[in-house]
C-alpha cells in the first residue's frame, strides 16, 4: 500500500510539472525577443552619425579643364565654435601626382549661426597631364579632447584634364623663330647718355673747384687779391706766432717748428730756392751765395742750429733764448727784405728742382746795380730808394720799424735796440 501511495504522489507531481512548463517557455521566449530588439536598437544608434560632429564638403570649381588651365578646390567645414579642425598641409606642393597646388588661400569664416561656424579654404590648382583624376573624398583633421580623428568630405572629387587635339596631317609644325633684329633707337640709350653727361658735369665741377683751390684763386673767376710781399707775409706770421704764446705753454718743439717754417717760406720766396725742402745746413750753404748783412747772417746761423737742437735733440731753451729766437727771426726778415726795385723786377721766382743750380733775383739785382741787395741795417741804397723801405709804405699787420709786441724780456724795444746797434 505504501508503495502504491508513493507512485501516486510522484505521478501527481509529474502532472503538475508538465502543466506549468509551457508558461515558462512562453515567458522565456518573450524575454529573448525583447533582448534582441534592444540589441538591434543599440546597434542602429551606434551606427548613426553624430549630429554634433563637424561636416566637411569639398568640390572643384569645374569638372573639366584644358591642359595648363587653373581651377579651384573649395573646402567648407560646418562645426561648433568649440571644436577644433585643421586643414591638411601639402608639403610637396601637389594635391595628386599630376595636380599641382599653385597657392593656398587663408581659412575664412563664411557665416556664424549661434554656436555653429562655417569655415572655408580655397586651393588654386593646375595640371599639365591630360587624364581623368578621381581623387576620392577630401580629408580634414578633427581634434576632440584627447582624440585625433580624420573627417572626410561627403562627396568624392573628380576632374577631367583635356588637351587640344592637333591634326598633324593638315597642321604643319614649325621650329622656334630666332630673335627679331630691331634697329637701335635713341630712346633706348637716352637714359644712359643722360647719366653719363651728368656724371661728367659733376666730375668737371669738382676738378675745377680743386684746381682753383690749389691755385688759390676765387671760384667764380675775377681778379684775385694781390699777394702780400714775402717780408709782409713773414712779419704777419711771426706776430701771430708770438701772440699764440706756445713756448710759455711748454710747447717748445711746436714753437720752433713754426718759427723755422715761417723763415723757410720767406727765404723760398725771397731768394728763389726751395728752402722748405732743404735742411738747415743746405739753407746756410745757399745763403752764402746771397749778399746778406753781417747781422742778418749771424742771426740765421745761430737760429737754425738752435731750432734743430730743440726739434730733434729735445733741447729745452730758457725764456731769454726763446725771445731772442723770435727777435732774430723778426730782424732777419726786416734786414733782408727786398727793395721796391727788386719787387718790381719780380723776386718771387723759384729755382728748379732740388739739386739744380740757379741764380736768385736778389743776387741779379745786386749785380745789376753794382751793390748787394742788402737790408735796412746796411748803409748802401738802391738807386732813388732806400733798400729798407717797403713796397707801398703802408703794410697791414707789419711795421717797418720793428715788432708790435716787445719780444725781449729786458724791457727794450727791438726797434730801438736795432737803431742803437746800427749807430
Amino acid at each position: 500500500m505504501n508503495r502504491i501511495r508513493t507512485i501516486g504522489i510522484w505521478g501527481c507531481v509529474c502532472g503538475l510539472l508538465s502543466l506549468s512548463r509551457p508558461a515558462v517557455l512562453a515567458q522565456s521566449g518573450t524575454d529573448r525577443t525583447q533582448a534582441r530588439t534592444a540589441t538591434a536598437s543599440v546597434t542602429s544608434d551606434s551606427l548613426r552619425p553624430d549630429d554634433d560632429a563637424p561636416r566637411v564638403r569639398a568640390h572643384f570649381s569645374t569638372d573639366s579643364i584644358l591642359l595648363g588651365d587653373r581651377f579651384q578646390l573649395s573646402v567648407e567645414v560646418d562645426k561648433d565654435m568649440m571644436q577644433v579642425v585643421e586643414f591638411p598641409a601639402f608639403d610637396n606642393g601637389r594635391l595628386a601626382d599630376s595636380i599641382e597646388i599653385v597657392s593656398e588661400g587663408p581659412v575664412d569664416t563664411l557665416a556664424q549661426e549661434g554656436r555653429r561656424l562655417k569655415l572655408k579654404r580655397t586651393y588654386e590648382l593646375t595640371c599639365f597631364e591630360p587624364a581623368v583624376y578621381r581623387m576620392g573624398r577630401f580629408p580634414v583633421l578633427y581634434i576632440d579632447k584627447n582624440l585625433v580623428d580624420t573627417l572626410w568630405s561627403e562627396d568624392s572629387l573628380q576632374v577631367t584634364v583635356q588637351t587640344i587635339e592637333i591634326d598633324t596631317t593638315t597642321q604643319q609644325i614649325y621650329d622656334i623663330k630666332p630673335p627679331i633684329k630691331t634697329p637701335l633707337r635713341f630712346g633706348e640709350i637716352s637714359g644712359y647718355l643722360l647719366r653719363i653727361l651728368l656724371g661728367l658735369i659733376v666730375l668737371g665741377a669738382l676738378a675745377y673747384v680743386l684746381i682753383r683751390r690749389l691755385q688759390r684763386k676765387p671760384l667764380l673767376g675775377g681778379t684775385p687779391a694781390p699777394e702780400d710781399p714775402p717780408h709782409v707775409a713773414a712779419i704777419k706770421s711771426l706776430e701771430k706766432l708770438h701772440a699764440q704764446k706756445l713756448w710759455q705753454s711748454g710747447k717748445q718743439k711746436q714753437y720752433y717748428t713754426r718759427l723755422t717754417d715761417i723763415l723757410r717760406a720767406y727765404m723760398q720766396r725771397r731768394y728763389g730756392f726751395r728752402a722748405m725742402e732743404y735742411t738747415s745746413a743746405e739753407i746756410l750753404t745757399k745763403l752764402r751765395n746771397e749778399a746778406l748783412p753781417d747781422r742778418a747772417r749771424t742771426r740765421i746761423e745761430s737760429l737754425l742750429p738752435l731750432s734743430d737742437f730743440v726739434k730733434f735733440a729735445k733741447y729745452v731753451p730758457d725764456a731769454q733764448q726763446n725771445e731772442d729766437a723770435y727777435r732774430d727771426a723778426y730782424y732777419f726778415v726786416e734786414e733782408t727784405k727786398a727793395s721796391e726795385q727788386e719787387q718790381a723786377v719780380g723776386s718771387d721766382t723759384v729755382e728748379g728742382p732740388a739739386g739744380v743750380g740757379g741764380t736768385s733775383v736778389a743776387s741779379a739785382a745786386g749785380q745789376a746795380t753794382g751793390s748787394p741787395a742788402v737790408g735796412k741795417d746796411s748803409g748802401s741804397q738802391t738807386p732813388g730808394k732806400a733798400a729798407g723801405s717797403l713796397t707801398s709804405g703802408k703794410v697791414a699787420g707789419a711795421s717797418a720799424t720793428g715788432p708790435r709786441s716787445e719780444p725781449s724780456g729786458g724791457g727794450k724795444n727791438p726797434t730801438t735796440e736795432g737803431k742803437e746797434e746800427r749807430s
